[in-house]
């Protein structure tokens, strides 16, 4: 294939996507079209009508935005398309830290909110497959729920990757680490206990959390990505203004785990701004609990 001169940017992009595909898929490119029913186009690719091309992105479990801007991973296109279903590189190459369980329920939640094809927008944005999502125990890098977050707060908003964190209380309150971390004694406690001794192992392994000082009603939490992970994919790809909004969400849910509280979370300092770490300040007023007298 070779490009047209004098192409509008949005059409050359088009253009260099399909160049791209033909060179990785070769002839089985041409036997896509012929299977899709599409029997013109392939010398000009983008002059396809827009329900055809929507059909060969679909097939490549690729998106416009990602061809627009230039972000698709033709390995993982090639092995996806001949049934190995890899994710991109950029996902799983250097430090693989970060449980899959973080993607699954960030989706999920956006599966519940916004529908099942909003989620899979945005999962073909990032050439991600169901199959990719079956075992939450699996891992990837810190890069695709970063990625994630992005995309949520581009289209839906900082108050939407809130709920998010939010969300993930339902999901840990089913598990072992969040019954056991219900039973202790006092929500001072239970907070220290999650920052100190559960975040570390089963939520965010490359995000390390501290109290840096608690009184009756109120903590002062930090954090920051770990050493290694700044030093491995470097501080512009790690540290963003989104991600944030994510964690406070998670930790304006976690007092609830205990039980009835007025809970408000506020945004400090953060990395983004060139601090030195995120600074987030938990506010609570304990509401009265049955069985529960001391709530400090």
């Amino acid at each position: 294939m070779r490009f047209v001169k004098g192409l509008d940017p949005g059409t050359k992009k088009v253009e260099e996507f399909y160049s791209n595909a033909y060179d990785v898929l070769g002839e089985d490119f041409r036997i896509l079209f012929e299977e899709l029913g599409i029997r013109s186009g392939m010398r000009r690719p983008a002059k396809l009508s827009l329900d055809e091309s929507f059909r060969v992105f679909n097939r490549l479990n690729v998106s416009l935005d990602s061809i627009m801007h230039g972000t698709v991973d033709y390995h993982s296109l090639h092995s996806q398309f001949f049934g190995w279903d890899e994710l991109p590189k950029k996902y799983t190459d250097r430090l693989a830290y970060s449980s899959r369980f973080t993607s699954i329920y960030m989706l999920n939640f956006i599966s519940e909110k916004f529908g099942q094809r909003a989620a899979k927008v945005i999962m073909q944005h990032f050439q991600l497959k169901a199959s990719h999502l079956d075992d939450a125990t699996s891992s990837n890098n810190m890069i695709l729920p970063l990625d994630i977050c992005d995309y949520v707060y581009s289209y839906h908003g900082k108050e939407t990757l809130e709920k998010m964190g939010e969300s993930f209380l339902d999901v840990f309150a089913l598990s072992e680490q969040g019954r056991l971390l219900k039973e202790s004694c006092g929500l001072k406690l239970q907070l220290e206990k999650f920052i100190e001794e559960i975040a570390p192992v089963y939520v965010e392994k490359n995000y390390q959390w501290k109290i840096q000082s608690s009184t009756a009603g109120s903590v002062l939490i930090s954090g920051i990505p770990k050493p290694e992970i700044l030093h491995e994919f470097g501080t512009s790809a790690i540290v963003t203004d989104h991600a944030i909004y994510l964690r406070k969400g998670f930790l304006t849910a976690l007092p609830k785990l205990y039980g009835s509280h007025r809970v408000s979370v506020e945004i400090l300092k953060s990395l983004k701004d060139g601090d030195a770490a995120d600074l987030y300040q938990l506010s609570y007023t304990p509401s009265p609990v049955p069985g529960r007298a001391d709530l400090q």
